[in-house]
């Protein structure tokens, strides 16, 4: 074998190893990460699968004969498993994706690589925090937190509220993953068209930690790679979390509070109620979640229109047909829902007269306090002075 010939064997293998190389790189891109990748690489594994093709081509152009084929075999098998080993490390699907540490308010949760959020609206009681396109392949992660326990009811009604708000249609399935140091967390699972959405709540003292992962396939991989990052560190002077507070300033004489819980409270005035509920504030429309949480516990309402900055709702209470609306005031960063609910469409407009005033307490002020109702009151027998019933269209 002269020189020559042997020097365009040489180039003929290394073509083919450039055109498997090209190949190995379409297979991973397209085998092994989704479609719609939207990483910054997302053009740069084709761009160089292409360039390689091209310089195959140019290598060999009028390089005499080709040599047998299993030389050239050989050259692609090896070029392509160059290049999917060498993607394999450099672009990690979400199951393998690194993890990285991340802050907040109490505790630290490790999260993938994404677009965080680039205005923050978290305290220590209550907040979230956000990481869009996770990983490049257009998931999402959302992780907030509030005060209370970290029960499995109130994991399911958090699933049936959001759901609908997220994109999936399917009913509630629960399960167990492996949360921090090996505990067991209960995992909500509810089906979508684009996704299905893993949800679960973590405990952190008086507050409960919820994380949510909408990630196509990958969503169960990463939602059990991410609960065992979790770590609560609270913070004893921060940890008295007070019932019944709503920073807001609004006065409804003969009101009391039904039921306080951490960061929101049930008003009655016997015959009608107002729920104040503070959360992180959010530039979606935080209305959307009311209806699916009161349907969710048994209700029966329905949104009805608009009016002003209220949404409108009708439907029924245990058989019992009532009228309402909800709305929300922006309060830095939280925001709080107001729901009122009335036995006619003249009482909730008395409400929203009522209520209308109400503004956020500025700083250092506290929110209104709320007297609990006095004995029998909710019996009709109370005979302290009360509010004109909610029913009723008087102002």
């Amino acid at each position: 074998m002269t020189t020559e010939t042997q020097g365009a064997r040489g180039l003929y293998f290394f073509a083919s190893m450039c055109a498997g190389a090209a190949v190995g790189l379409f297979a991973y891109r397209y085998g092994m990460l989704p479609f719609a990748w939207k990483s910054k690489a997302s053009m740069l594994i084709p761009g160089l699968a292409v360039g390689l093709t091209f310089a195959a081509r140019s290598i060999v152009k009028d390089r005499g004969p080709r040599p047998a084929l299993p030389l050239l075999i050989a050259g692609g098998v090896l070029g392509a498993a160059i290049t999917f080993g060498l993607s394999y490390v450099v672009f990690p699907s979400l199951t393998r994706a690194s993890l990285t540490t991340t802050a907040l308010p109490g505790f630290t949760i490790g999260l993938p690589d994404g677009e965080a959020p680039t205005q923050k609206f978290s305290e220590y009681d209550v907040g979230k925090y956000q990481v869009k396109n996770v990983g490049g392949e257009g998931g999402v992660i959302a992780v907030s937190w509030e005060g209370g326990e970290a029960s499995a009811d109130d994991l399911k009604l958090a699933a049936n509220a959001l759901g609908p708000a997220m994109g999936t249609t399917g009913v509630p399935v629960v399960l167990t993953l492996r949360g921090p140091r090996g505990t067991a967390i209960e995992t909500v699972r509810v089906d979508g068209d684009k996704s299905p959405m893993f949800m679960s709540f973590l405990p952190c003292g008086p507050r409960r930690v919820m994380v949510i992962t909408m990630a196509g396939s990958d969503s169960e991989a990463l939602h059990s790679r991410v609960l065992p990052t979790f770590v609560c560190k609270p913070d004893p002077a921060r940890d008295n979390i007070p019932l019944g507070v709503v920073p807001l300033i609004v006065e409804l004489p003969g009101w009391y509070a039904n039921e306080r819980g951490p960061n929101q409270v049930v008003l009655t005035d016997g015959t009608g109620m107002v729920l104040l509920k503070t959360i992180s504030a959010s530039s979606s429309d935080v209305t959307a979640m009311v209806v699916p949480m009161f349907n969710a516990i048994g209700w029966k309402l329905a949104t009805t229109g608009k009016k002003d900055d209220r949404t409108l709702l009708s439907g029924t209470i245990e058989g019992q047909s009532v009228h309402g609306w909800v709305r929300s005031v922006p309060c830095g960063t939280q925001t709080v829902i107001i729901v009122a609910i009335a036995t006619d469409v003249e009482g909730a407009d008395v409400l929203a007269l009522k209520l209308q005033p109400a503004r956020c307490a500025r700083p250092g002020e506290a929110g209104t306090a709320w007297q609990d109702a006095p004995a029998g009151f909710l019996d009709g027998d109370a005979t302290g002075e009360a509010a004109e019933p909610a029913g009723s269209a008087a102002p």
